[in-house]
């Protein structure tokens, strides 16, 4: 009898042990990565997709707005996609989110040909951008227009090994482990239940709010665009001339892939190492189709093509002006017929495209902080985070305004960096207002940080 009882113990104490390592594991799985707290407004961002009366009227001329996936987002939703989108704990080693291969400076695309996924691995292909998918003419996504909906293709790139390399129900079991997400999907969702469908939904929700409507071409749209200088008037009589059958006006992308004019390839290789959407289909006659991704921000998501093979636009429209290469499935061809090179365009030609192109970049997009990452470091977990901090305005023309709430007045750092990181203008101070002024940068994305101590907070800044 007390040898039982002895077992019996015995297996008491291992129950107990099993159940402390557990919940030790857990608990060590659901940290944020890198000691990142959840950094939401009290106010809940608006994430309706407005579309102005004037591109809208615009876009009903050329019968090409579908606004049936803008129309079913709630702001409740969209702010759980936002603080999925970025969240480390979707990758198998908690160290990339969507937010990694897709950032927001770049219009949620990546600044380098091929990314790296989990373990250093690079992705096949190059980061699209992700802005005005809602949109879009086509159901279909990603380069190879594999995936029908786009809450089947945000779990894709979850799961894909090279990639985020996560397992839905390990995912699941983390998220329900994290106490951020409780709250967030009964706000979302009227209950704490975490699923694979509300995952797809909240993500598509967020990614489907990224709209740029305050280009300068959608500024122009009302009044015959009456604010475009010469040579963006002429890039644009060139674009509806040559490119707009693939880049279709106002979307400037997207084009379904059994449009006639798609159902073959741009001629970018007389020999294919990548089929793209033949591959799927296992069809030649598909062999080389890829998706015509929308050409709005296309000044800041560089490198292009589905292989990122071009660095610059000059380098696009020389392709497409005499680099065109002969293949038998290649769209060109068929229209063009078997010599055709390219469209031949002069330099002014190709400068007035490249200016219009220009036209399509809307800075809000960029910096709006209702798609930043919501997850603040913080460098010491005692330290609170850095509050009472205004700046503005933004964009910024010549200089911009650092309002901070300090009644007992203590030093604050206050530095300015390019895109790359590098340090361009540095400032001390223990007023409550400083003045940054510009200098001669130039234009484009910039991040303003201002510390104190170990605390610290990021604001992103357009120089125009």
């Amino acid at each position: 009898m007390k040898r039982i009882v002895y077992t019996l113990a015995s297996l008491l104490f291992l129950v107990v042990l099993t159940s402390a390592i557990n919940s030790f594991n857990n608990q060590t799985l659901v940290l944020p990565p890198d000691d990142k707290v959840l950094d939401l407004p009290a106010q809940t961002y608006d994430y309706e997709v407005n579309f102005p009366p004037n591109l809208l009227e615009f876009m009903m001329g050329w019968g090409v707005v579908d606004t049936t996936l803008v129309a079913s987002i709630t702001d409740d939703v969209a702010t759980l996609g936002r603080v999925l989108f970025y969240d480390d704990r979707l990758s198998g080693d908690n160290t990339l989110s969507c937010g990694s291969c897709h950032k927001q400076e770049f219009s949620f695309a990546d600044n380098v040909a091929l990314s790296n996924g989990i373990n250093d691995q690079e992705t096949t292909r190059n980061s699209m951008v992700l802005n005005d998918l809602g949109w879009q003419l086509s159901g279909s996504f990603f380069w190879d227009f594999r995936s029908f909906g786009l809450e089947n293709a945000v779990l894709q790139p979850i799961v894909a090994a090279h990639e985020l390399g996560k397992d839905m129900s390990t995912l699941i079991s983390k998220l329900e482990a994290a106490e951020e997400y409780g709250p967030l999907f009964l706000t979302a969702y009227g209950s704490e239940e975490i699923n694979e469908e509300r995952i797809a939904n909240s993500l598509a929700q967020f990614i489907v709010s990224m709209s740029s409507f305050d280009s300068k071409f959608d500024q122009g749209v009302n009044d015959n665009f009456s604010n475009f200088n010469a040579s963006e008037l002429a890039g644009r009589s060139l674009f509806e001339e040559n490119c707009s059958f693939c880049h279709v006006t106002p979307h400037f992308g997207s084009t379904d892939p059994l449009d006639f004019f798609l159902t073959g390839n741009n001629g970018l290789d007389s020999v294919m190492t990548d089929l793209g959407m033949g591959e799927w289909m296992n069809d030649v006659f598909f062999d080389g189709t890829f998706k015509s991704p929308t050409l709005r921000n296309i000044e800041v998501s560089a490198p292009y093509m589905h292989d990122g093979r071009f660095e610059n636009l000059d380098e696009v429209i020389d392709f497409y002006s005499e680099g065109v290469q002969f293949n038998e499935n290649s769209a060109f061809r068929w229209i063009f017929g078997d010599d055709f090179t390219g469209y031949d365009f002069s330099e002014p030609e190709k400068k007035n495209l490249i200016d219009f192109l220009l036209t399509l970049t809307d800075n809000t997009l960029l910096t709006d902080d209702k798609w930043s990452d919501p997850w603040i470091t913080v460098l010491n977990n005692d330290e609170e985070l850095l509050t009472g901090i205004n700046v503005y305005p933004n964009p910024v023309a010549d200089m911009v305004i650092v309002e901070i709430d300090n009644i007992r007045n203590e030093s604050y750092d206050i530095n300015v960096f390019d895109i790359n990181g590098k340090l361009v203008n540095s400032f001390k101070t223990s007023s409550n207002v400083i003045e940054v002024p510009r200098g001669g940068a130039p234009s484009g994305i910039y991040e303003l940080v201002a510390s104190n101590g170990q605390k610290q907070k990021t604001f992103k800044l357009v120089y125009r």
